[in-house]
């Protein structure tokens, strides 16, 4: 068996042999061209000659590629210069890429999980209750699915006196990206009103917002994504009293806002609770 240090031994005079070789060969063509009348300073000529030839072939290519590029990409910029060319458009457009295919809600709908509503049977109503601890509410109500009602939840929150029509439409108005991070990101649901987004709903018209009489009547809800929108809502709410301190909560807020009256028709909503 060879041992490591015969085998080091091996190969390097196996390479030295191939380098040999390589320069025989090389003093071989130079006798050849000599015998052929070349002296030693043509046939140097000869050997940068062909390297010169391949970096000259480079270059032309190059140059090629560029004279061809050049007046082509400033045709096009000039035309899209006078078409109106919005950069800024552009760039939204490959950073909130729009589905090619939106995916059908009947589709959706046909292939929902069955739920079990067991839990609900015998149900005539749901039991309101006020003031319960987080223990009871643990112990009793946390994990039974049975709806619950629970007043006073909301008696230290600034959202209700602070949350309305005119706050929210000023607040996501004056942050930058927060419509445009709805439409692209989040959910809005116009349900029977003619909005095709939020920024339009907060586009409606002063007597429209206030109800006066012989104006429409509106009801629609989102979804928020923005950061600084979420901040700022959520310094005028807290956790509700009765939760434990261990639940879990979405980062997502949702909204919903109209005035009295059916807003959104009997439908099912797919949503999952933590606590």
């Amino acid at each position: 068996m060879a041992t490591r240090k015969s085998r080091k031994v091996d190969a390097k005079t196996t390479e030295e042999k191939n380098v040999e070789n390589l320069v025989q060969e090389f003093i071989k063509l130079k006798q050849d061209a000599k015998k052929k009348g070349l002296n030693n300073a043509e046939v140097r000529e000869i050997f940068l000659g062909r390297r010169k030839e391949s970096k000259r072939a480079a270059i032309w290519v190059i140059r090629a590629v560029v004279g061809v590029l050049f007046p082509c990409l400033l045709a096009v910029g000039l035309q899209l210069h006078q078409e109106g060319f919005d950069l800024e458009s552009m760039m939204e457009s490959i950073t909130y890429p729009q589905c090619a295919v939106d995916f059908p809600f009947l589709l959706g709908e046909m292939t929902r999980p069955i739920a079990d509503c067991s839990m609900c049977k015998g149900i005539q109503s749901a039991p309101v209750l006020e003031d319960i601890s987080k223990e009871e509410f643990l112990q009793k109500y946390a994990y039974s699915g049975i709806p619950l009602l629970v007043k006073g939840a909301t008696k230290s929150w600034t959202a209700m006196e602070t949350f309305n029509y005119e706050y929210l439409k000023d607040l996501y108005e004056s942050t930058e990206g927060a419509l445009e991070a709805v439409e692209n990101d989040c959910q809005f649901f116009p349900y029977n009103t003619d909005f095709g987004s939020l920024e339009e709903a907060f586009n409606m018209s002063a007597a429209r917002s206030e109800l006066r009489e012989g104006e429409e009547s509106w009801y629609f809800g989102w979804s928020n994504c923005d950061q600084t929108v979420g901040s700022a809502l959520r310094k005028h709410y807290q956790k509700p009293y009765f939760l434990p301190e261990d639940s879990e909560s979405s980062i997502t807020d949702w909204l919903f806002m109209g005035w009295s009256g059916v807003g959104a028709s009997i439908h099912c909503t797919c949503a999952e609770t933590r606590v």
